[in-house]
């Protein structure tokens, strides 16, 4: 289980992606739940075949490939947190 300080990075940082991307495409980054965990998300690669992400976002990935996972367990809490609102 993560810790609260571990959570609270990885909101902040999915945060700030958010903020860095153009508003109407901050929802793009919840694509990244539908890549299988067994693939690392990180690299030129994996990055470019990302589906739904901008070219803006793309360059983000290729740039930052070391905070990709976290980008994507935080997109994880984000669609758990919307389900258990919206229930």
């Amino acid at each position: 289980m993560p810790t609260v300080s571990a959570v609270n990075l990885t909101a902040q940082l999915l945060l700030l992606l958010l903020w860095a991307t153009q508003p109407t495409m901050a929802t793009n980054w919840l694509s990244l739940v539908r890549m299988p965990r067994s693939r690392p998300v990180s690299g030129a690669a994996p990055c470019g075949r990302l589906r739904g992400l901008s070219v803006g976002q793309v360059g983000v990935c290729r740039a930052r490939g070391e905070v990709m996972e976290s980008v994507r367990k935080a997109a994880e809490m984000v669609i758990e947190e919307c389900k258990g609102v919206s229930s």
